[in-house]
């Protein structure tokens, strides 16, 4: 059945379709049949996202949601969801109120709590060896990027460092690991988590990982939102446009500032003072925890009031310049 999350969307809406299994020359024809006035891309980065279907002009305003999309096309877009702070040639909507950090499904909560129970009768907060987690797809991790995890376990030789792939070294991901894991001198400290294993435990290894390291140029999004969610720290990079942007753009929305690295040095720096400093990632840990335990729907109320009201105000002024 529908997860407690999904139920409650379809309750509170007179129509909904789910179009997973829809292709998108239908789904477009769909949308131009309900006569759709305003269009949000809440999708942005993740695996499933759909960038042809925005390029058609579904509808006549069309917004892309606070998180930036992959897309490289953004001229498909009318206005993005941002506060005015952030640097963008697109239009934005201020709301004037802050994005909140995203609320957890319950039931991804509800074994995060769990697990969280486990690690504490564990202890191991004090343990001497800090777990570092890379758990991103191949083509996700630049040569940049792996040549700084690897400078990264270096400088810490307590530490080792975990990436999703399996054991096979006709893997490109497991030769690029091996290979840059050769010229820093640390192979005995990498660790290879099967994919299988990752689905089945990822909550768990997220978890019992000190420090998460984003990938870039351009992060991971669901993993980064993912370990928001469970209240495990990720370290990722400050982005330079609306693509690259993503990941930094959700921490920091969820007020985790500390945790977006100005540059590539910085990057490398941040990552060894959280793992020398035990004191200052036990001070994230529980911020983000205490941040959980704060969090109910009522956080969003007067940010979904303030959009409503915009959204009602854009569409007035598209019909009273298309009239």
């Amino acid at each position: 059945g529908s997860p407690p999350s999904l139920m409650r969307v379809k309750a509170a809406l007179e129509d909904f379709r789910e179009v997973a299994a829809v292709d998108d020359a239908t789904l477009v024809e769909m949308i131009r049949f309900d006569q759709v006035s305003v269009l949000f891309d809440t999708v942005g980065a993740a695996a499933f996202a759909r960038p042809g279907i925005w390029r058609t002009r579904m509808a006549p305003i069309q917004i892309l949601w606070a998180v930036p999309s992959r897309y490289d096309d953004l001229a498909c877009y009318d206005y993005r969801l941002a506060p005015s702070a952030d640097s963008t040639n697109m239009r934005l909507i201020d709301l004037g109120v802050p994005l909140r950090y995203p609320v957890p499904p319950a039931e991804l909560m509800g074994r995060v709590a769990e697990v969280r129970a486990l690690k504490v009768s564990r202890d191991t907060s004090d343990r001497d060896v800090r777990r570092l987690l890379a758990p991103h797809a191949g083509l996700l991790i630049s040569d940049v990027a792996l040549d700084i995890y690897m400078k990264i376990l270096t400088a810490v030789p307590k530490a080792t460092l975990a990436f999703v792939a399996r054991s096979e070294l006709n893997d490109p991901l497991v030769q690029r690991v091996l290979a840059a894991a050769a010229i820093h001198d640390c192979g005995d400290r990498v660790e290879l988590i099967d994919p299988s294993d990752f689905l089945q435990s990822r909550s768990e290894i997220m978890l019992d990982a000190d420090l998460i390291l984003d990938s870039f140029p351009y992060g991971n999004l669901e993993m980064v939102t993912e370990a928001l969610w469970i209240g495990s720290p990720v370290l990722t990079l400050k982005g330079n446009n609306p693509r690259s942007e993503a990941a930094a753009y959700l921490v920091k929305a969820a007020g985790f500032d500390e945790l977006i690295s100005d540059g590539i040095e910085d990057y490398y720096q941040d990552a060894i003072d959280f793992l020398e400093n035990k004191a200052d990632l036990k001070v994230v840990v529980e911020k983000m925890r205490n941040l959980h335990k704060s969090i109910s729907s009522s956080l969003y109320q007067e940010t979904a009031e303030v959009l409503a009201n915009k959204i009602e105000s854009l569409w007035g002024e598209w019909r009273s310049m298309n009239n």
